[in-house]
């Protein structure tokens, strides 16, 4: 029966080693979980410090420039730092704790393995003490016959040998299933062992590759930031305040007689005035010209809103407030013209040799051009109109990108602001492209170019039909929208057969 002791201890030491293991991985959970708050506690500090240094840019002691780009550095540190947070949450500590949870239910299995055990171990042994106790008294009796026949034998010999036969087999059994199963815990135990080992690695690796992101995308947006450092001109206002040349204007007898006459409507005899008429064209002004300069105004108060947010990276609240407010009066259309307009130049300036066809910026611009457009999508969402302008949007965003490395898989790709925007809901709005397909249809069908959005009397953008199809593919539209748009192509053509039979 010593075979129970070696069970016993073999169970012992499996359970001791597993709690070992179970131990040192909650505390590398914990570890990793102290460096998560610490990532982003320091992810919040870094913002708010941001957010304090708002109050030390001055645009008249010409250090604007300069807090500009620190609080661009801290907001676009605290970002990284927040992300990789969250890697380390969402990935190295989750993975920790689903293996904590497999040491557990290995831990819980051979604690009810080993209470059953023994109690299985007590009903046997109580079994096999009973069984040879009847068998030596079996066998004392099968004695006593033997010496005197007329004895007379309580229980057979042979039966109660064959009963402890039979058990002293079934126990056996018992021992073989035991150590069937001691055998399938150690397998257990060493495969887990082998997957913690690779798994602190692999956790370890992570740790590093997240940290080196982390790095190599900061010195994506630490080049910019030396740069504009680099071409930092003071713009000082106050002195250009103490440079300023005073100039006293005199005061002109003639200038004051005429402005005299005029008010009091006097006309010397010596004066002769002569009327002149000027021509119709130059009285008057047509509704044309009224529309380009109103949509030239609009256009200016877009440009200047842009730069200024792509230059200092500085977009509030407030700022997408009357952004709103100007697109409730102003062309929605014009808006995606103005910011590519503003990024071109922002690039041209930066760069001499400038791809039109894509726009690479930094970490801090791609934020601020997402949220851009993000305000005309909302507006275009809002009135559930201007389809032209949501797709010059989309297929803007999809021109302009920023450097990103993903330590996964150890590369570096690109990343595009269309990324940030494919989720929005008016992509999916099904009664906008349905109703512009409509009036494509009619547009072209009559051979005139005039469009039913609000903002446009006079088509100034419009897709053929099957660069429209293709556009609305390239955005992610849902089949469905578009097969019912080829549907109302496709009897447009139909019906255009029809008539030409």
């Amino acid at each position: 029966m010593n075979c129970q002791s070696v069970i016993s201890e073999s169970l012992e030491t499996y359970l001791k080693i597993t709690q070992e293991t179970m131990n040192s991985t909650q505390n590398f959970i914990s570890v990793l979980k102290v460096i998560f708050q610490l990532e982003e506690s320091y992810s919040k500090s870094l913002e708010k410090i941001g957010q304090q240094i708002s109050s030390l840019i001055n645009e008249k002691d010409g250090t604007m420039d300069l807090f500009i780009i620190l609080r661009s550095y801290l907001f676009i540190k605290s970002e990284q730092a927040n992300c990789f947070a969250m890697q380390l949450k969402n990935t190295l500590i989750q993975e920790q704790q689903e293996f904590f949870i497999k040491q557990d239910n290995l831990k819980k299995k051979l604690h009810q393995f080993s209470l059953a055990n023994k109690k299985e171990y007590q009903q046997n042994s109580y079994t096999l003490n009973f069984l040879i106790k009847q068998y030596k008294t079996s066998i004392e009796e099968e004695k006593q016959y033997q010496i005197n026949r007329f004895h007379k034998k309580q229980s057979s010999y042979a039966v109660s040998e064959l009963s402890f036969q039979n058990f002293i087999t079934i126990y056996n059994q018992f021992v073989d299933a035991c150590s069937n199963e001691i055998l399938n815990f150690q397998e257990q135990l060493k495969i887990q062992e082998l997957e913690r080992k690779n798994l602190l690695q692999d956790t370890h690796l992570k740790f590093i590759m997240f940290e080196i992101s982390v790095i190599r995308n900061l010195q994506y947006d630490l080049t910019g930031i030396s740069q504009k450092l680099e071409q930092y001109k003071s713009n000082n206002v106050l002195e250009q305040l103490f440079n300023k040349n005073i100039n006293l204007e005199k005061i002109d007898f003639e200038t004051y007689k005429r402005n005299i006459y005029l008010q009091l409507n006097f006309k010397p005899d010596t004066q002769l005035l002569s009327k002149v008429k000027k021509p119709i064209f130059d009285q008057v002004k047509s509704k044309d010209q009224e529309n380009n300069e109103l949509f030239s105004e609009e256009s200016l108060c877009y440009l200047k809103m842009f730069q200024n947010v792509l230059l200092y990276n500085n977009i509030t609240d407030d700022l997408i407030q009357r952004l709103s407010e100007l697109l409730e009066v102003a062309l929605p259309y014009s808006y995606t013209q103005c910011l590519e307009q503003v990024l071109q130049k922002l690039i041209s300036e930066k760069n001499q040799k400038q791809d039109l066809q894509h726009y690479q910026v930094s970490h801090e611009n791609y934020l601020s051009v997402q949220k851009l457009l993000i305000t005309l999508l909302d507006h275009c969402d809002k009135y559930q109109d201007y389809p032209t302008a949501i797709l010059e949007a989309c297929l803007l965003a999809k021109k302009i990108f920023k450097r990103v490395y993903l330590p996964t898989e150890n590369k570096e790709i690109n990343l595009s602001v269309f990324e940030g925007l494919m989720n929005h809901q008016v992509i999916q709005n099904s009664q906008i492209w349905i109703d512009y397909a409509i009036n494509l249809q009619k547009s072209t069908s009559n051979n005139n170019c005039l469009s039913q959005e609000n903002y446009m009397k006079n088509c100034q953008f419009q897709f053929q039909e099957s660069k429209y199809i293709d556009v609305l593919q390239q955005i992610g539209c849902n089949k469905k929208i578009i097969k019912n748009i080829e549907i109302i192509f496709n009897t447009k053509n139909l019906n255009g057969q029809n008539q030409v039979q």
